[in-house]
């Protein structure tokens, strides 16, 4: 019992010294709370010392009584606060390379910083710097662009490749299909959600009642057929991106097991499928 008592007596004193720096921790301070701590802390102390042996009191443990007092003088906790000025003279001395001589080898350190900052900015865009360097995963940062106006945004989107890259030809005609209709059908551009709308009004009109979901297999199954029988090739009416859109892509693509784009990375199936993290939800 003598013992379980020790260690309740033990676990109370130190919880209110837990109370004592968290009410002098605070955002906002007022007078009467301070001036009541500057009057707990020594009775909190002399607690301590019928629990702790002498050794265990320093100026640390001294350091509380002045606290109240300081608070007073100086105002909230966090103005007083040496994190950044330890922090600083950490990045300080991390320069000095000479032990021998520590202040110039810190001069000397900071003043070659300072230049070697300054003079990048004269460098041409395209040169690395300390100031620019590239991200974990760099997409490269520009957009393609193409010979034509007009290519819509879906199009210019910034990326890269990655990895080894190699030619292949589409593995079947149903790939290749699948392919082409996602594109069609995610294209935000005007002539196409026009003839989208077109091709959904005519399957209403020849089937009335379907269901939305009967359209959307008749436009995965159908609609690049009928696109084609709706645009003739070399038309003047549209744009030539939208006739090489129509036609479809070529037969032989470039693949690669990764793909950078907005800061992220993607990687194929094959390529992370026996990696301990997954990330090819997508490609």
């Amino acid at each position: 019992m003598d013992k379980f008592m020790y260690r309740y007596s033990d676990y109370i004193q130190n919880k209110t010294i837990g109370a004592f720096f968290r009410d002098l921790s605070t955002r906002t301070l007022k007078e009467d709370v301070v001036e009541q701590l500057h009057e707990n802390i020594p009775i909190l102390l002399c607690n301590l010392e019928m629990i702790f042996p002498p050794s265990f009191f320093d100026v640390m443990e001294h350091l509380a009584v002045h606290l109240p007092y300081e608070a007073l003088l100086r105002g909230p906790v966090h103005y007083g606060w040496m994190y950044q000025y330890e922090l600083a003279m950490k990045y300080l001395k991390g320069k000095a390379k000479n032990l021998a001589k520590v202040e110039g080898s810190i001069i000397a350190g900071s003043l070659t910083e300072e230049t070697s900052h300054f003079t990048s900015y004269y460098f041409a865009p395209n040169v690395r710097t300390r100031q620019r360097a590239p991200r974990r995963y760099d997409d490269g940062g520009v957009a393609p662009t193409y010979a034509v106006a007009g290519v819509p945004d879906i199009f210019s989107q910034i990326g890269r490749m990655g990895g080894k890259t190699k030619e292949v030809w589409w593995s079947s005609d149903e790939d290749a299909h699948s392919a082409h209709t996602y594109i069609l059908l995610n294209c935000e551009d005007p002539f196409m959600r026009y003839f989208e709308s077109l091709f959904v009004s005519q399957v209403q009109e020849a089937i009335p009642g379907i269901s939305t979901s009967e359209v959307d297999k008749r436009k995965d199954r159908h609609f690049i057929k009928w696109l084609k029988s709706q645009v003739e090739y070399d038309d003047p009416d549209y744009p030539t991106w939208f006739h090489e859109l129509v036609q479809g892509p070529l037969a032989k693509v470039t693949t690669s097991p990764m793909y950078f784009s907005r800061g992220f990375t993607f990687h194929t199936y094959e390529y992370g499928k026996h990696r301990a993290t997954s990330n090819y939800r997508i490609c």
